[in-house]
Parts: structure tokens; C-alpha cells; sequence
């Protein structure tokens, strides 16, 4: 990124590329190129592997958490339930680079559903942003599994690529997160996307666009903030 990292705002996500070994017998490590590259918050309750890679930003009325799902995923559960349950935003967004939901064949993060998504089940989470899997998926969790279950829903949950490097997806995996609450809304693969997510007042609206700019996916989220009721369209 260079000179780019110094005039745009980023709020840059660690994943597993950015750990390296030296030999095939060390372990890996974060790059000694990614603290130097960006000027992030240093979270000095966590260990100082995490430094730089675990953080949080206040934006207006947005609690953006960001996570290291390659590293010291135990340390960082006490961290996340502690942002969540002490932050009074009005729209809670989580990013780490693997997939809570894996859509691609074969893989699973099987330790943030079980100890994350329970935390974005009780402290409101609004999105939940992913990478890793090199393919394209959005879906959500229902308040309860219903015909309307958009009505009243808990998390949306997206993962995306934007890189020329595609895999298969996984419909039968897809399928099986039903025992965690999960319904598959959009899928894509072999194809590039970006993003782009805009809040205005008690929405927020989240487009999905191939890399020629054609929209692809699009989700409104609708809160009532007296009640903590969402809907999805």
C-alpha cells in the first residue's frame, strides 16, 4: 500500500497471509512488514502478539470491532464480549478474515461459532464481515426460524471476495449451519466483488458490486432503536 496507507482511512483486517515461519519447523508469526505499514490502536490488555491486529473504532454512531482470527482466539473471546456488552452504538459491525459461515468447500471456523456467535447473538451485532474462502455469501440469523424470519433477525452475517483467486462452494455445508440458526440468502462464486455500506439514520444499506460495477447484492438493514427490532429486505 505504500504512500495510499497515509492519505485513505482504512481499517485494515489481519489474515492468515500476513503470518509467516521462517523455517517449516518455527512457528508462524505475524510479517514484521504489517505494524509498520499502518498506525492502528494498540490494545494494551492483550497480549502484544495481538498488537495492531485487535482493535476497535468509534465512528459516529458505529462500533466497528476488529478481530485476529488467525492467533489467540481464546484471548480475544474476553475482548470482544468486552467491547460489545460496553458500547452504546447504535449499529455493531465484527470483521476478521476467516468466515464465521464458511461458504467454500471444505472449510470451517468452527470456534467462532460456537464462542463468537453467541456473543453477537446477545450484544446486538448488526454485520459481521469476512473474507478467506474466496467466494461470496450472505445470509442471517433469525430471532426465530419463521416464513417471516426477516421481520425480527440478529446478525447478517457476509463473506466476500474481491482477488482473482476463486474456490468452489460448499452447497452442502452451507446447508448444514441450519443447526446453528443460519439461512443462506445470496451466493456467488468465480467472480470479483467489492462493497459498499452506507448509514442513514435507522438503515443501513449494504450493496455488493462485481468488479466491472454491476450490483450484484443488496440488504437493507431497518432497526428500531427503542425496541432493538430488525428487519431485512
Amino acid at each position: 500500500g505504500g504512500f495510499i496507507h497515509s492519505q485513505w482511512t482504512a481499517i485494515p483486517v489481519v489474515g492468515n497471509h500476513e503470518f509467516q515461519s521462517l523455517t517449516r519447523s518455527t512457528p508462524k508469526r505475524l510479517s514484521v512488514q504489517w505494524r509498520p505499514q499502518f498506525t492502528l490502536p494498540v490494545e494494551k490488555t492483550l497480549d502484544s502478539k495481538l498488537y495492531e491486529t485487535v482493535y476497535s473504532v468509534n465512528y459516529q454512531d458505529i462500533l466497528i470491532v476488529v478481530i485476529n482470527s488467525t492467533d489467540l482466539l481464546e484471548e480475544q473471546t474476553e475482548y470482544l464480549k468486552d467491547k460489545l456488552s460496553s458500547s452504546n452504538a447504535k449499529w455493531k459491525i465484527v470483521t476478521c478474515h476467516h468466515s464465521v459461515f464458511s461458504p467454500a468447500k471444505g472449510r470451517n471456523f468452527e470456534y467462532a461459532r460456537k464462542y463468537w456467535k453467541p456473543l453477537f447473538d446477545k450484544y446486538g451485532v448488526d454485520l459481521v464481515l469476512n473474507g478467506h474462502d474466496h467466494t461470496y455469501a450472505r445470509g442471517h440469523i433469525p430471532v426465530k426460524s419463521t416464513d417471516n424470519d426477516k421481520l425480527n433477525f440478529k446478525t447478517l452475517y457476509v463473506t466476500s471476495v474481491s482477488g482473482p483467486k476463486q474456490y468452489k462452494l460448499g452447497l452442502n455445508q452451507i446447508k448444514g449451519y441450519s443447526s446453528d440458526g443460519y439461512k443462506s440468502d445470496k451466493l456467488g462464486e468465480q467472480t470479483q466483488f467489492f462493497q459498499v455500506i452506507s448509514i442513514e439514520n435507522d438503515q443501513l444499506i449494504y450493496t455488493a458490486y462485481t468488479a466491472t460495477g454491476n450490483e450484484y447484492d443488496r440488504a437493507v438493514i431497518t432497526k428500531d432503536f427503542s425496541s432493538g427490532i430488525k428487519t431485512l429486505k
